[in-house]
């Protein structure tokens, strides 16, 4: 049964005297804003569509969208609505897509040597709205430049059919569009693709779409099982990290957890297969979670992505409950927590090494450490080793696991002070530091030196800062695509809260300096957060100083 027609005439009525947009949601670098009422109204008829009984070629689950040649390794996420292995996809298959307005958002990366690929959008559900408003283009990263697309392709509405030209004759490769005037738009590719491809799709209406992709391809030239594209490895660590920084950006923007749950997540959600039963908890499927991130200025912009923070808080079910987001929404209070049980080992223990030596000598010591802390904090020891155990994303708490804890406080070794805001160990580290830059001024927040790999800077603050980045060699600022690894989100935060992120991935190869800018008359205050997984700069000597202690 479909959403009643009085209550979705009434809804969109509302929804266009609606003076000022309730809901904000950012694709890349672009944000709209659109009317909640006719949000709720296109998401909330999509849920109650897919709930229901549907013929089976228009039927979408709330199971995990099938994948080609198997699900993904464990270890792994799904991060694309097909999977590519060997194989191929074994005929037709179909993967639900919340196709979000903004710019054409990347759903599938195809890579050379794909034979045959087929591709088209359909309705997700009976009920669910057309596909008239969501296009199909492919992007060739190797040249910068379109493939298919609808005004201005190699293969376009004005020329439909075309051929992609590889290396040589063998790569030739024949394409077909429907045109974006088709009811539902639809590429196939004859022959195998000579490079890499981005498969995009642009919803053009007002509101996120849940559509179905259904694809098809006959294998990979030239592949060796197991290889697999399309899964990328899952790590616990970087994931709670982002989440601790999405944590605080909610708590300041919706002011409670059932606020926040009832603006990001109600909208999509759907009642699980076990919707008879009493009690029962609206979830978010998988495929609708990318809904629920993006409406993050800076999800985007951070390392993990929303297939990644879906399988931390689903813990690899297809649906993610209220009650999970809710344990996310207060994941910024367990890191606060957590850094209270590292304050007590550094009060109780003058060294990492004696912590060690106790729990050697106490097979229950890891938990009298969390009681204790638990006791201290309110929260409870369960959740606080849980974090812990993240912090290095193994099965068990071992030395990894206490030196990750014993760091998180990042103190000097006795006799010593620090002469930054960051010290710099030689095993992986991240942290949290809070900042205040002086009205009309730049404080220095990160020193960074050649050899460190895979580094993110971010800070969140209620005053309007920039994150800037200094290159000693050449003495001037680094500007967005200047260097190829620096990315820089840039500044899209309005009031009352402020955040930007600089990533670096990969090996740095040169020494810069990430300073935070006050524009402001007055002084600004800023928690900046940050992390790098390696550093060859660092010497590992037992008895030296880490660098940022005096």
């Amino acid at each position: 049964a479909g959403p009643d027609l009085a209550m979705v005439a009434a809804m969109k009525l509302a929804a266009r005297s609606c003076g000022r947009p309730q809901v904000a949601m950012r694709l890349g670098v672009a944000r709209r804003c659109r009317a909640e009422p006719l949000v709720l109204l296109c998401l909330a008829a999509q849920a109650a569509a897919v709930s229901t009984p549907a013929p089976p070629v228009a039927a979408v689950s709330t199971s995990a969208p099938p994948v080609a040649g198997g699900a993904c390794a464990k270890g792994f996420v799904q991060s694309s609505p097909v999977v590519f292995s060997c194989a191929g996809s074994g005929g037709d298959a179909t993967a639900p897509y919340m196709a979000l307005t903004g710019p054409a958002d990347t759903a599938v990366r195809i890579p050379k040597g794909v034979l045959d690929f087929k591709i088209s959008v359909e309705k997700a559900c009976a009920n669910c709205p057309n596909t008239s408003d969501i296009g199909l283009l492919l992007y060739i990263p190797a040249s910068l430049e379109f493939l298919v697309k609808a005004d201005d392709g190699i293969v376009s509405d004005a020329k439909p059919s075309g051929i992609w030209s590889g290396a040589g004759l063998q790569d030739d490769v024949s394409v077909t569009y429907s045109g974006s005037s088709a009811e539902a738009e639809a590429i196939t590719l004859s022959g195998a693709t000579p490079g890499p491809l981005e498969l995009r799709v642009l919803n053009r209406g007002g509101d996120p779409g849940l559509v179905s992709l259904r694809y098809s391809f006959g294998g990979v030239r030239d592949c060796q099982e197991p290889w697999i594209q399309g899964c990328h490895p899952f790590r616990p660590h970087d994931v709670q990290r982002v989440i601790v920084d999405w944590s605080v950006w909610a708590a300041t923007t919706f002011g409670s957890g059932e606020r926040a749950w009832e603006k990001l997540a109600a909208p999509v959600a759907e009642l699980p297969k076990s919707e008879f039963e009493h009690h029962v908890q609206l979830v978010v499927p998988y495929y609708k979670w990318s809904y629920v991130w993006k409406a993050w200025p800076l999800a985007d912009a951070r390392g993990p992505k929303w297939q990644d923070v879906f399988e931390y808080l689903s813990g690899g079910e297809a649906t993610a409950s209220k009650a999970a987001f809710l344990r996310a929404y207060a994941l910024v209070n367990v890191s606060s927590a957590v850094d209270t049980c590292a304050g007590q080992l550094h009060r109780y223990h003058g060294s990492e090494n004696q912590v060690w030596r106790y729990l050697e000598a106490h097979p229950n010591g890891t938990e009298e450490i969390f009681r204790n802390c638990s006791r201290a904090t309110g929260i409870s020891a369960e959740r606080l080793r849980s974090f812990a155990m993240q912090l290095v994303s193994r099965s068990a708490f071992g030395r990894e696991e206490l030196q990750a804890l014993w760091d998180r406080l990042h103190l000097c070794p006795k006799g010593m002070y620090r002469s930054g805001s960051i010290i710099y160990n030689c095993r992986p580290s991240s942290g949290r530091v809070e900042i205040a830059v002086a009205a009309k001024q730049r404080q220095q927040i990160a020193d960074l030196t050649t050899g460190m790999r895979d580094i993110e800077i971010a800070f969140q603050s209620s005053q309007d800062l920039d994150l800037r980045v200094w290159d000693k060699k050449s003495h001037s600022f680094v500007a967005q695509g200047q260097i190829r690894n620096i990315r820089f989100s840039g500044d899209d935060s309005s009031p009352p809260f402020f955040e930007e992120v600089v990533r670096i991935q990969g090996r740095l190869d040169m020494d810069l300096v990430v300073l935070l800018q006050n524009n402001g008359a007055t002084r600004a205050d800023a928690l900046v957060t940050y992390s790098w997984s390696s550093d060859e700069s660092c010497s590992g000597a037992k008895d030296a100083a880490p660098r940022g202690c005096v």
